[in-house]
């Protein structure tokens, strides 16, 4: 009786863990929504499968591959190119619901994780307005994220430097981590300004986190 006990107090911490971090993941683009398919944790993380969206320079995803690959052990640049999911666009504003594009990106997920690469603005809702402009969104602990190389602002290009930051960013929240209090973790919530110049690597704590998950940051 008492191990019952035990083991049922066990299962509801968890469970309040898990809305916890849900919870603080949502920021600047981040999707609160709960995802309830297979997570990364356990066996499901498998290898990183990078997509293209569109027309997304080839050279430029190889380039992040590369770098990717000081993170992750196995990091694959998928073949063929993927359609920006038209249920996702908002004509008047010229970008895509990123929720849209994250749930696109499921059919693929087969126990990898997988991130999405695009050139195009995306967006989400928020208290500001319901197509805000972000440069990342993901599914917290889901093994999916989609990258933008675009500022919405500006619609100008990320410098290389800080798409670089921005996925890894994503893909942070994507194995579970939430956002982090070090402004120079790459963990940091933007709160829907540019952060990603000032950041130098994941923190002490998230790269903890990310090592006990199978990833090996610098």
């Amino acid at each position: 009786m008492k191990a019952t006990v035990r083991h049922k107090r066990g299962a509801k911490a968890w469970l309040l863990l898990l809305v916890v971090l849900i919870l603080n993941a949502g920021c600047g683009g981040k999707s609160t929504e709960e995802y309830s398919e297979e997570s990364v944790n356990g066996n499901g993380r498998g290898k990183l499968c990078v997509y293209l969206y569109g027309d997304f320079s080839e050279s430029k995803a190889k380039m992040i591959c590369k770098e990717l690959k000081n993170y992750f052990p196995e990091v694959e640049l998928m073949e063929g190119r993927l359609a920006l999911p038209e249920e996702g666009y908002v004509p008047n504003r010229n970008r895509y619901r990123g929720t849209a594009l994250l749930n696109d990106l499921k059919k693929y997920r087969n126990g990898n994780v997988v991130l999405g690469l695009t050139d195009k603005v995306i967006c989400t809702s928020n208290e500001i307005s319901s197509t805000f402009g972000i440069m990342g969104v993901s599914y917290l602990n889901s093994g999916l994220c989609v990258s933008s190389s675009i500022i919405p602002k500006s619609g100008k290009k990320q410098t290389d430097e800080n798409f670089i930051k921005l996925t890894l960013h994503e893909l942070g929240h994507a194995y579970g981590l939430p956002h982090c209090p070090d402004q120079k973790c790459y963990m940091v919530d933007a709160e829907h300004r540019m952060k990603f110049p000032h950041t130098t690597g994941f923190c002490e704590k998230c790269s903890a986190y990310l090592k006990s998950a199978g990833v090996t940051p610098d």
